[in-house]
């Protein structure tokens, strides 16, 4: 029997795509919220920021979502923060690079173009990659290039990897640095980096 095909009203699958990324940071939270019972305490909460000047590597989907996220008083701050990443990131030279040393990243003391006043505008929407960055030792560690060199992470790469693949399969497999697609959503503007990476799948045979 022929396969049927059904086309799919574009804002029902933009929409379930959402919801898919929803679930899937719903899933990590849960997941993660256990695994922390089982280890030394997390100094990381609401409001601290040390990290947020760090190279971001996220799924373009959660970019669309971040975005959709964005409140009406805050969209021309992010869009303004989104031309200043874009420029001091080229100037860098470090997109040329796949994998920046985190602590080269930092000496830009470029936050990311969410961050207002030390909150993130989009927080209850932030991608996975931030949502994994739990540090163990003093947060303020985080606000220097020498306290980052000695702060320790709890790390749970099988959960990263999961969530990562997860969103890889339902929404889209290509990442990259969160600025870039940034760019491409509200400048229009393609930036090219070295970092943009498509995960593949093997089909079986």
């Amino acid at each position: 029997m022929p396969d049927t095909q059904f086309e799919i009203p574009h804002d029902v699958a933009v929409e379930g795509k959402m919801e898919a990324i929803r679930a899937t940071h719903a899933y990590f939270d849960r997941v993660w919220g256990f695994l922390k019972q089982h280890q030394p305490p997390i100094s990381c909460k609401r409001g601290c920021h040390g990290c947020c000047s760090e190279p971001v590597y996220v799924n373009y989907g959660e970019v669309e979502l971040a975005v959709q996220s964005i409140k009406p008083q805050d969209l021309d701050y992010v869009t303004r923060q989104t031309a200043n990443w874009v420029k001091i990131a080229k100037e860098s030279g470090l997109l040329k690079q796949e994998q920046p040393h985190v602590l080269d990243w930092l000496k830009m003391q470029l936050p990311c173009p969410f961050l207002r006043g030390g909150e993130c505008v989009v927080y209850e929407a932030r991608p996975i990659s931030c949502r994994a960055h739990n540090a163990l030792d003093d947060a303020a560690l985080c606000h220097t290039l020498e306290g980052r060199k000695r702060q320790r992470y709890a790390t749970w790469v099988e959960l990263n990897m999961a969530a990562t693949n997860m969103l890889a399969v339902v929404v889209s497999s290509v990442h990259d640095h969160l600025g870039v697609f940034l760019a491409a959503k509200l400048l229009g503007s393609k930036v090219e980096s070295a970092a943009t990476v498509s995960i593949e799948f093997s089909k079986d045979k």
